[in-house]
């Protein structure tokens, strides 16, 4: 169990001991429909509570046509993109299209005929004496095709999955045209089939497709680069970009997911930018492009729109005061007895939580890297105290026979567990833009070597020819760390602890400038390999000498390395 959830296990349980005690205890009251409890006021449901699914559907396709919305030509590109047959209909009367009657492009991992015939190319074609430890095993086909999606390949390594991506080119020529729309709308069935719900159980189908649309862009974008064709490889990647644009910067999951997206598309750039054969053209439009994007947008309106109406609706379902379409079974029903629930002061605990948010929210406001910091540890650290204040003390029992007290002490429990987590948002906020500043520098320095034959020796030399000011570290307006390396360089930020970790960050699983989080044994080799160290035995590897277990615990820089890793594909029989 979670912190958060031991705190609010532990609220629950010395008000269901105590509340028996008042049973002269007032009653909860009916919720007032205000800016400080609801917060959302207008439209009204039948209950006479806010639509909170109604408005938030009204928000999101305010403006949008069946033609300026790319979210049509999505769906028809990546169908039934992972909605369950009994949404279609609901979906798409809502956008006001047909429902499609084939399938579109499916992540090739999840595609059981392509994993066959993968798995069977695979066992014919793969000598035995070269069979590496990534590629034996049931799961060597979706290994193969997760090493696909993220290096460069050539149509005979994998020639069914080259022959999936080619026969999807309507699908891909869809998802291009898709991004390239002015709107992109596809609502969550289940705010339309279950308006009263929590947010939290929103359907995420669309997030979850759009990822693997990603990925499918990806795939056919390693298969260009590996094949020569870097103009179309960089519009498959522009198309990521474009996707991971598009999605609604006022939803918490949504901007998590864009950040993904931006991630793979980060990667996918960095393959074409470490291309011999780039072109000084090629470099310098992919320079201007990451140059005029900028930072990403603050996560503030996302706090206090979709955080804040996320939390609301939960706890009006928590607290029996709103009902879902379905009724949960035992096991998974996680709102309060109706005789519990009765003894609190609902609309208190939601002033409570509006006034929490709207605090979250200023503080995302701040422009100042080390003052929002700041400001958010403060405010963390006293959420949580204010939650660690209820205890099983003599005081703390007696004030559970109280009205308010008892109100207040839930309210503080549930604004922790509800709150906390989105400390993430602002780690996710801060990463991505450290990765734009560091990818902005990353393109100047492709082209720089397209133009002048190699890297330069310092990044002074991209001023101002390829950079308008020497770029500076997010966290503390210093300067980035530039290394060269035998091969290529090593650029980093030294993220929020100003100390020089090597270029390594131990929640990203980076090792000197590596991801090493997932990599089986053949990979870690390759890194090894890259970094000039002796690579791990692949047979017989003591678990604490793998490359994760030598960063540092306190290890939080961001960095950037070239060349990326390249992992051999398994060999065909007979090859040398």
């Amino acid at each position: 169990m979670s912190n958060c959830g031991k705190k609010l296990a532990l609220t629950l349980l010395l008000i269901a001991t105590h509340a028996t005690v008042a049973h002269n205890a007032a009653i909860s009251a009916p919720i007032d429909v205000s800016r400080k409890t609801t917060y959302l006021t207008d439209p009204l449901a039948d209950d006479g509570l806010p639509d909170y699914s109604g408005a938030l559907l009204a928000k999101l396709r305010n403006g949008v046509t069946p033609e300026n919305n790319g979210g049509i030509l999505y769906l028809m590109a990546m169908w039934p993109a992972g909605l369950e047959p009994e949404h279609h209909q609901v979906v798409c009367d809502a956008l006001g299209m047909a429902v499609p009657h084939s399938d579109g492009i499916q992540l090739p991992a999840s595609n059981p005929l392509l994993r066959t015939k993968l798995s069977h190319w695979l066992r014919k074609r793969v000598a035995p004496a070269t069979h590496a430890e990534s590629f034996d095993g049931a799961n060597k086909a979706v290994r193969m095709i997760e090493l696909l999606e993220s290096q460069p390949w050539r149509a005979e390594d994998a020639p069914p999955v080259a022959n999936y991506v080619a026969e999807h080119e309507e699908h891909y020529r869809l998802l291009h045209a898709a991004v390239k729309k002015e709107r992109f709308y596809v609502p969550s069935p289940s705010l339309i089939i279950d308006p009263k719900n929590s947010w939290i159980e929103r359907d995420k189908s669309r997030v979850d497709s759009t990822r693997c649309a990603a990925r499918c862009l990806a795939l056919r974008a390693e298969l260009r680069i590996g094949q020569g064709d870097l103009p179309g490889a960089w519009s498959d990647c522009r198309a990521m970009y474009a996707l991971a644009d598009s999605l609604d910067k006022e939803l918490v999951i949504d901007r998590l997911t864009s950040d993904f997206i931006e991630g793979l598309s980060d990667r996918t750039c960095l393959r074409i930018l470490a291309e011999k054969n780039l072109r000084p053209a090629n470099a310098n439009e992919v320079l201007a492009f990451h140059r005029q994007r900028g930072s990403r947008d603050r996560f503030a309106a996302t706090i206090d729109w979709d955080a804040r109406h996320t939390a609301i609706t939960d706890l009006l379902i928590y607290a029996r005061i709103r009902r879902p379409l379905n009724e949960p079974s035992r096991e998974s029903d996680r709102r309060l007895a109706k005789w519990v629930a009765a003894r609190f002061d609902w609309n208190s605990i939601l002033e409570t939580f509006n006034t929490g948010y709207s605090e979250l929210a200023a503080i995302a406001e701040l422009s100042s890297w080390q003052e929002r910091n700041e400001a958010l540890e403060d405010w963390m650290s006293e959420l949580e105290e204010n939650a660690d204040a209820i205890h099983p003390s003599g005081k703390s029992l007696t004030a559970m026979l109280t009205w308010k007290s008892r109100s207040d002490s839930l309210a503080r429990s549930l604004l922790y567990a509800h709150a906390s987590p989105l400390k993430t948002c602002f780690l996710v906020e801060d990463r991505c833009n450290a990765r734009r500043g560091l990818m902005t520098v990353a393109a100047a320095l492709a082209a720089h070597r397209c133009e002048h034959g190699d890297y330069p020796d310092s990044l002074d030399a991209l001023v101002p020819g390829k950079l308008s000011s020497a770029p500076t570290d997010l966290f503390h307006n210093a300067s980035l760390e530039f290394r060269r390396t035998t091969e290529g360089y090593l650029l980093y930020s030294l993220g929020p602890n100003r100390k020089d970790d090597g270029g390594s960050n131990f929640l990203h699983s980076q090792y000197l400038g590596y991801y090493v989080s997932t990599l089986d044994l053949t990979a870690e080799a390759a890194v090894c390999r890259a970094l000039s160290e002796p690579p791990p035995d692949l047979e017989h590897t003591d678990d604490s000498v793998r490359l994760i277990d030598r960063i540092p615990p306190t290890a939080d820089d961001h960095p950037l390395r070239m060349p990326p890793i390249t992992v051999p594909f398994p060999k065909p029989a007979g090859a040398d």
